[in-house]
């Protein structure tokens, strides 16, 4: 009984809001359950309420096809979830704090896995799976618990024609030939150095790659230089990267 009244609250939900995780690697991971709740609740309005830096990832073409992108602010994320007027809320994020303001905003009902001692807020608290399982198939899961279908798929972003003609005139004016392959590296980490690969291991693959034909290219925000200075000064002679950090977003 308790099971189709649970099916019936899902059913029932008009409008969705969907928390997205805050850091962009997570987001990305997240992309397949996304696409599994835009087909579920297809004639659903659906929300999705990110940190400013991760709300463009949603206006690329991704799977979860939102319907309105609110990037929150955190002193005011309570009044933004309250002026959306859904339904329900998905978190994807782990926090106390999160289901918190949800709950303040006065969402009805609340769904995420119970974690940080914020069962007691929830409507529709998830057990966490157990072990340790990939990022993708901890926010399917979350999905699939919640009584909807969520194959396995791979996150897919789709480059919009203009953010690829930027991308390709960056690469470009660093004398990288039209159709080269090229490998991406985002040495960077928000947490400084406990995040982070060593830059003289991403030297040691940029110089293998480097000698295949392969461009090795550096990715990242203006904070991250350093480290893509210190990856530059460990590269053996004669090999090289393509520096564009700080001129990528």
């Amino acid at each position: 009984m308790e099971e189709q009244v649970e099916e019936q609250r899902v059913a029932d939900v008009r409008r969705l809001i969907v928390r997205v995780p805050n850091w962009l690697g997570d987001a990305v991971m997240a992309l397949p359950a996304l696409g599994a709740l835009r087909r579920h609740f297809a004639g659903a309005h659906l929300t999705i309420v990110a940190r400013a830096s991760i709300a463009p990832l949603f206006a690329t073409e991704t799977d979860a096809r939102p319907d309105a992108v609110v990037a929150a602010a955190r002193e005011t994320e309570r009044d933004q979830l309250r002026e959306i007027q859904s339904d329900a809320i998905l978190l994807f994020t782990n926090s106390f704090r999160s289901a918190w303001v949800a709950r303040r905003a006065g969402v009805a009902e609340r769904w995420g896995y119970r974690t940080s001692g914020r069962g007691w807020l929830l409507t529709r608290g998830v057990r966490r799976p157990r072990g340790h399982i990939h990022m993708t198939q901890y926010y399917l899961e979350l999905v699939r618990r919640l009584g909807i279908d969520a194959p396995d798929t791979p996150p897919r972003v789709t480059v919009p024609p203009a953010l690829r003609a930027r991308g390709e005139a960056l690469l470009a004016d660093a004398g990288v030939a039209a159709h080269a392959p090229v490998v991406g590296f985002a040495p960077g980490a928000a947490y400084g150095r406990a995040k982070r690969w060593p830059p003289d291991r991403v030297a040691a693959v940029a110089a293998r790659l480097d000698a295949r034909g392969i461009v090795p290219v550096l990715v990242g925000a203006s904070d991250d230089r350093g480290t893509g200075r210190e990856i530059e000064s460990s590269l053996p002679a004669g090999a090289r990267v393509v520096n564009l950090i700080g001129r990528t977003d």
